[in-house]
C-alpha cells in the first residue's frame, strides 16, 4: 500500500475499521475459553487488516495484537518446556497476567482512540 494514501487521524477511522478491530480484540480475549482457536482467527484478521486499513491508529492496534500473539506463543513454548523443572508453572502464570495486561491496555487505548506504540 502506498504510504501517501494513509490517513493518520484516529477519530477519522471508519466504523467498519473500528468494528473489525474490536472483533479482533474480543476474539483474543475469549481465546482461553476456545482452546486458543479464537486467537488464530484474530491473528488472521489482524494480518489482513494491517495491510488493508487506511488509518494509522487502527493499523497500530492490529500490529499490537500480532506482536502480542507471537510474543505470547514464544514465551509460552519456552515456559511450557520449563514446566518439566517446575519453574515454568509460575512463569506461565506471569505470562498469562502479562497477556491480560496487553489486552486491557489495548482496549483502553482503543476506547480513548490512541495509537499503540510501534
Amino acid at each position: 500500500m502506498d504510504t501517501a494514501t494513509l490517513i493518520d487521524d484516529g477519530p477519522d477511522a471508519s466504523e467498519r475499521e473500528r468494528t473489525t478491530l474490536i472483533v479482533a480484540y474480543v476474539l483474543q480475549a475469549i481465546s482461553p475459553f476456545t482452546c486458543f482457536l479464537a486467537t488464530i482467527i484474530s491473528l488472521v484478521i489482524s494480518y489482513i487488516k494491517v495491510s488493508e486499513t487506511r488509518n494509522a491508529y487502527i493499523r497500530s492496534h492490529h500490529r499490537y495484537l500480532i506482536r502480542t500473539f507471537w510474543w505470547t506463543l514464544l514465551w509460552g513454548l519456552v515456559f511450557g518446556a520449563l514446566c518439566w523443572v517446575l519453574i515454568g508453572i509460575p512463569l506461565l502464570l506471569g505470562l498469562y497476567v502479562w497477556w491480560i495486561y496487553r489486552l486491557v491496555k489495548g482496549f483502553i487505548a482503543y476506547a480513548e482512540r490512541r495509537a499503540m506504540p510501534a
